[in-house]
């Protein structure tokens, strides 16, 4: 169906005083929310600039929008609308009826659901015409409703300064923060309104716009957008299937002249049978609007179809060269993903075989999942890693490319991808693989490149010779040793010279020296091939110079800057060394026969000024050395291969399985870190920490020392950080840009900096991270007189660390220049770097104080008002503060697990829960402050942190649901509760505790009696009823009646009166049934219908197997001890929640909870009593069923976890806003630290020899006894 069949009835409605404007908004509204269209409309109208033309278009069929729309253009009078005459769900569509409505030169596309910020487009607006040259882009705040009106928001703009590559991953620029010029659409067309684009439209323009235009990130807020539901309507989005699409080349059919015969249902031919599938399926569904059809099975050929994924760590030319520019069709059926904490991992549901690009550990989740649901691994390397990590030439963070660990880490490949034949020879011979598979550098696309970079606007003609350097920034010594003094030479005998290179900062001064003939133009550095290409291209460069470097890793590399050379239209000049030796001069190429020598540069570059080169031959044979070397072919036949050993495209019902699959691994907590390998990164990650460690202080690398200095290494992205490192001093003759000391290990990390005077909006760090980036960063700005004034806290797991980390605050006034501190701190298990300058003196061997390697961001009232909307979204949907729970336990037992999940339920988005042991309780857990809830400790190894707490004002709840003042007995566990020691650090956890929680009103009663000055929080413990949501019954037999109980040993008292009648009841009625869980009576282990079934340590995995043996009674008996009237209902939550009729012993807790033959039976702890009530149920089915139904529902309406959860929520925010739980603790020293565990150590062992020998006692006293007895009788 085409676009103009599709349009046809659309009804247009101009505005009423049409204008010539700055700015068309496409505004689509597809939600019948009144509302929300009209804080849009709004948001625009109270923008200062006026030349706006809005087009919205009413795509609802909405009684009430329209009525609406239609009042709104009688008072906007440069406002049109576009009325459909019925839905049709498809914003591309709609948008493409505006943009030939519209009348600016710039465009705006928008949503009802999106909001602008005051001045928002006014200063676009001036972005854009101040660069027009460029395409800019702001940056929005995502707002996201979760389940109870909670709000997550994304910083959006934590993203936008990334290489435009990273579009090929996913999409990070709003539909609204963009000003599309006119131009770009007459280049590339507009929207793709095809059904399986819907939902990626505008990703996918974006994507086609930054391969032809220049894209440039602001740092300008635009304001609000509120996330998409996928209840709204919008046809679901396949990503193979659109990223397929998205690779075919389209540009020609969607400009605006030709778009309307665009057929948005039609699918491609030339696509796979999958996508095309998937095609077929959306436009069905797109075209009546009902339940889907189920697709059928898909019939392919493995050698010609499948879908390849591509990992990645960074997007740069080791994907670029290799992957990006592959013949068809093998080019449109790859997905390339870069391994991030939000990537998602489902991506393996629709792959034939995975491909991990260079590195290894930082992808092995990926590795792991894929083998886990049988897919084929690969690996592919374009350098000599192993060989480079010998020599210590390479360091790639959390990686060992050492030739055994590698060796080790290939094992888990079923194939390695090279770059060359020397790389393979080097494999074979040390043995690290044994399919080594030749995968060379591939663009298919020459032709198709060169049109697009010729099309590029170029300056004008010169008599300048253009020169242009593109190498690694490994090479870069060389071009300023070597290549820019040849040029300099050959400028001061009389040619103009224009060079280009990236912008590496290496030595200011010499270009200050240079002649005034030669210029130079620094480009930012960009990991994205083609995009750096074609800034390269814009500027016309005649000769691309390649300098030489002494690495042993020159034989492995590949001849690819001929390539590049041939794309931008220019004369490679070339280096004799490996791998141009086979290159003969003035073949494909220029050589420098001696690359190390400066005059031998000068000779070459001496031949070009005198016209001694026919450039035109040069270019023509190297044309034809391209399109035959890097055709791709090989890579068809490799990438063919491994399809086909793989078997080919994966069918819907195992794409489906791989799914569910990768759910239960989710569930499990298997999906991004297994256990193994995250200990293997532990392990890694501490030895790397105690390499550098070492390197650092030892006086053998003092006295020699080789400081690795990455100042030259900087991306783009960075290059602020190096400007404010530069202007303010930090960085000073002799520093060199390193790593610090981890901040996991550290107390703090503080900087004493000079700030001018101003406004501060931010600072800006470079981080890196050894393992799974876990944990937070916290940066605090401290005055002059030692007050913090701003602080800062940073996920590391929302991080990309490929970008300079923003640590934003509230604008902090200075009025006139002083020394203040920045403070960093760090909570994380894994070593977490801070990039700093370090100063070294006294020939390296002592260090002066590091100096920061930060960048000051700017704060004004104007900046701070443009978050207002966003802000306000925050607070209209969270009035409370921020939940930072801090749950402090002695062990994991099942109490603590439903204690944790409801916690997690609680806090919901708006908040954290943070489990710590007792032995990983310290000061440095709460430096970004929290809220301590302390739950059923009682060991004195909890006493060393109450009496710190205490000290430095840290409130803390104490959470309880045991009466341990009053267990009796002799075992272990009651010898440990009845201990002084326990029994002073008992007291003194209440006294100090600013509530004591409970869930048995009796509990609270008893510990009010004994400490009158303790407050008392009475809140219901839950049962979490999603645990047994898709619980599987298996079979079992209509007459069997089955009892059951769960509990510990510990409950083994509670069986002695009653044992007789259960004992009965198993004899009297032959279908009946015993089972166990935990603890069973030793009188019936092994007998006839008793099944025991072992203690689960796993709360959740204990509830599901207690609700797969379908137990119809369930039994909770409670012999008369003063401890067990303290206890929580937890038998009668379970009972019900799982639908058993429970029998309860008539004591506390059950006597204030159950109704007596309603919700369960009511006993005294008698033989008779229990006897009779179990036959009574036994017998009864109708009586059983009514309780147990009556029972779940008295559960799911009081003690269910949704319900018991916002109890808890309340209670929360109610403590942490009058407790101040949200600002942080002092920093205690190492020294502090130290003697607070070296305490807490002692504690513990005092307490354990306390136990064990009062065991030692025990025992003896009982054996006094039988030895007495013997003797008596």
């Amino acid at each position: 169906m085409k676009v103009e069949t599709v349009i046809r009835d659309t009804q247009w409605f101009a505005e009423s005083n049409p204008t010539t404007p700055d700015v068309s908004v496409l505004l689509y509204v597809g939600k019948r929310d009144v509302q929300k269209l009209a804080r849009a409309v709004e948001s625009l109208l109270q923008q200062p600039l006026t030349a706006i033309q809005l087009i919205v278009v009413d795509d609802t069929c909405d009684e009430q929008v329209s009525a609406w729309l239609e009042a709104a253009q009688r008072r906007i009078p440069h406002m049109g609308v576009l009325r459909h005459a019925s839905v049709i769900g498809l914003p591309a569509l709609g948008w493409i009826e505006a943009v030939q409505r519209a009348r600016a030169p710039w465009i705006l596309l928008a949503r009802e659901i999106d909001r602008f910020n005051p001045d928002a487009l006014d200063e676009l607006l001036s972005e854009a015409q101040r660069d027009a040259a460029s395409i800019v882009f702001g940056y929005v705040e995502l707002v996201e409703h979760g389940d109870g009106g909670s709000v997550e928001v994304v910083e959006q703009h934590l993203r936008r300064a990334q290489s435009m590559v990273e579009l090929r991953v996913g999409n990070f620029i709003p539909r609204n923060a963009v000003l599309i010029p006119r131009r770009a659409i007459d280049f590339v067309g507009f929207l793709d309104p095809h059904v399986v684009m819907a939902s990626c439209a505008d990703w996918d323009l974006w994507r086609r716009i930054s391969e032809c235009f220049e894209m440039k990130p602001l740092d300008l807020a635009i304001g609000v957008c509120e996330v998409q539901d996928s209840a709204d309507g919008a046809v679901d989005i396949d990503l193979w299937a659109a990223e397929e699409w998205m690779r075919t080349s389209r540009n020609d059919r969607l400009i605006l002249e030709r778009i309307g015969d665009y057929d948005v249902l039609a699918p491609d031919p030339a696509h796979c049978t999958a996508t095309r599938e998937v095609c077929s399926d959306l436009a069905s569904r797109w075209l009546d609007r009902c339940v889907p059809r189920a697709v059928t099975s898909v019939t392919t050929n493995a050698d010609a179809e499948g879908h390849l994924l591509i990992v990645n760590v960074q997007y740069d030319a080791s994907t670029a060269l290799y992957f990006d520019m592959l013949p068809p069709p093998l080019a449109q059926r790859l997905r390339v993903v870069s391994h991030k904490a939000n990537t998602s991992i489902e991506a393996l549901a629709g792959a034939t075989a995975v491909i991990i690009v260079r590195a290894v550990r930082s992808c092995q989740a990926w590795i792991d999942n894929a083998r886990l649901l049988g897919i084929p691994v690969y690996y592919f390397l374009d350098d000599n890693m192993p060989l480079l990590a010998e020599t210590g030439e390479a360091l790639m963070v959390g990686e060992d490319f050492r030739p055994a660990a590698l060796r080790e880490d290939l094992k888990q490949f079923d194939g390695v991808l090279l770059s060359s034949p020397s790389l393979i020879e080097y494999f074979r011979h040390h043995q690290l693989h044994s399919r080594l598979l030749h995968f060379p550098v591939a663009c298919a696309t020459q032709d198709q490149i060169r049109r697009r970079f010729e099309a590029l606007p170029r300056p004008a003609q010169t008599d300048e010779l253009v020169f242009a350097f593109m190498g690694g920034l490994h090479r870069s010594k060389a071009v300023w040793d070597l290549i820019l003094p040849a040029l300099a030479q050959i400028a001061s005998e009389g040619q103009r010279i224009h060079f280009i290179t990236p912008g590496m900062k290496s030595d200011s001064k010499l270009l200050d020296g240079l002649p005034a003939s030669i210029r130079v133009t620094l480009l930012p550095w960009d990991p994205g091939y083609i995009f750096a290409l074609r800034r390269f291209a814009s500027l016309s460069p005649q000769y691309l110079l390649l300098a030489p470097s002494r690495t042993p890793n020159n034989s492995y590399k590949t001849l690819h800057p001929l390539l590049t050379a041939h794309l931008v239209d220019a004369v490679a000049v070339l280096p004799a060394i490996d791998p141009y030796l086979g290159v003969d001069d003035n073949s494909t190429a220029l050589i420098v026969e001696e690359p190390f020598e400066r005059d031998s540069w000068y000779r070459v570059l001496r031949r070009i000024v005198d016209r001694q080169v026919d450039v035109e031959s040069l270019k023509q044979r190297n044309g034809d050395f391209c399109a035959n070397e890097f055709s791709g072919q090989d890579n068809v036949a490799v990438l063919r291969e491994v399809i086909a050993s793989s078997g080919g495209m994966p069918s819907w019902p195992l794409q489906i399985r791989r799914l569910r699959a990768l759910a239960t691994m989710r569930e499990g907590n298997d999906l991004t870190h297994r256990q193994g390998s995250h200990d293997s990164w532990r392990r890694t990650a501490d030895e790397l920490y105690a390499m550098r460690h070492m390197r650092r202080y030892s006086w053998r690398h003092r006295i020699l020392p080789r400081p690795s200095d990455l100042w030259d290494s900087c991306g783009n992205a960075f290059q602020g950080l190096q400007r404010d490192a530069l202007k303010h001093g930090w960085r000073r003759p002799g520093s060199t840009l390193e790593f610090s000391d981890s901040l996991h290990a550290l107390p703090s990390r503080e900087y004493h900096v000079t700030l001018p005077a101003g406004c501060l909006g931010g600072i800006a760090f470079a981080l890196a991270v050894d393992g799974p980036p876990q944990g937070t960063v916290v940066v605090e700005l401290i005055s002059s007189n030692g007050e913090t004034v701003a602080r800062a806290t940073r996920e590391l797991s929302r991080l990309d660390l490929n970008q300079p980390v923003r640590f934003m605050f509230d604008p902090v006034v200075m009025p006139e220049r002083a020394t203040w501190r920045v403070r960093l701190r760090s909570r994380s298990s894994v070593p977490v770097y801070v990039y700093e300058m370090i100063n070294r003196r006294r020939l390296g061997a002592y260090y002066s104080p590091p100096t920061p390697f930060m960048e000051l961001l700017p704060g004004t009232l104007k900046s701070a008002s443009s978050q207002a909307l966003a802000s306000q979204s925050r607070r209209d949907a969270r009035s409370g503060p921020l939940l930072n729970i801090k749950l402090v336990i002695e062990g994991d037992i099942p109490t603590n697990q439903i204690i944790e999940r409801l916690l997690v339920e609680a806090v919901g988005t708006v908040g954290t829960v943070e489990k710590l042991l007792l032995s990983e309780f310290t000061p440095s857990t709460l430096f970004d402050g929290g809220l301590v809830i302390m739950s059923r400790t009682a060991s004195p190894a909890s006493l060393p942190m109450i009496e710190w707490m205490k000290a430095h004002n840290v409130p803390f709840a104490y959470y309880v649901d045991d009466n341990f003042w009053e267990l009796e007995g002799d075992t272990p566990l009651v010898q440990f509760y009845k201990s002084a020691p326990v029994q002073h650090t008992l007291d003194l956890t209440v006294r100090d505790a600013k509530t004591v929680i409970v869930n048995a009103p009796r509990l609270g009663e008893y510990i009010k009696s004994r400490y009158p000055g303790a407050d008392i929080t009475l809140l219901n413990a839950p049962f979490d009823f999603s645990l047994v949501e898709e619980v599987p019954c298996p079979d079992r037999s209509v007459q069997e009646v089955r009892i059951g109980f769960a509990g510990s040993v510990t409950r083994a008292a509670d069986f002695v009166e009653i044992l007789p009648a259960l004992r009965y009841v198993r004899d009297r009625y032959p279908n009946d049934t015993l089972t166990f869980f935990g603890y069973c009576p030793p009188e019936l282990i092994g007998s006839e219908r008793v099944t025991y079934v072992p203690h689960v340590s796993n709360y959740s995995e204990f509830i599901k197997l207690k609700a797969s043996h379908r137990l119809d009674i369930g039994l909770a008996p409670m012999a008369a001890s003063s401890a067990n009237l303290y206890k929580t209902n937890n038998k009668y939550r379970e009972y019900g929640a799982l639908g058993i009729a429970g029998v309860y012993t008539n004591t506390s807790p059950y006597a204030e909870c159950v109704a007596d033959g309603e919700t369960g039976l009511l006993v005294s702890h008698s033989v008779e009593a229990w006897r009779d009530a179990l036959e009574r149920l036994v017998v009864d089915r109708e009586l059983r069923a009514r309780i147990a139904v009556a029972a779940y529902e008295d559960v799911k309406t009081n003690y269910s976890q949704k319900v018991v959860a916002l109890q808890w929520r309340v209670f929360l925010e109610g403590f942490a806003r009058e407790h101040f739980t949200s600002n942080p603790c002092e920093s205690a020293t190492a020294v502090s630290i130290a003697r607070l565990r070296a305490r807490r150590w002692l504690a513990q062992t005092w307490i354990r020899v306390l136990v064990r020998t009062a065991g030692v006692r025990r025992r003896a006293h009982a054996f006094a006894h039988r030895i007495t007895g013997e003797r008596g009788q």
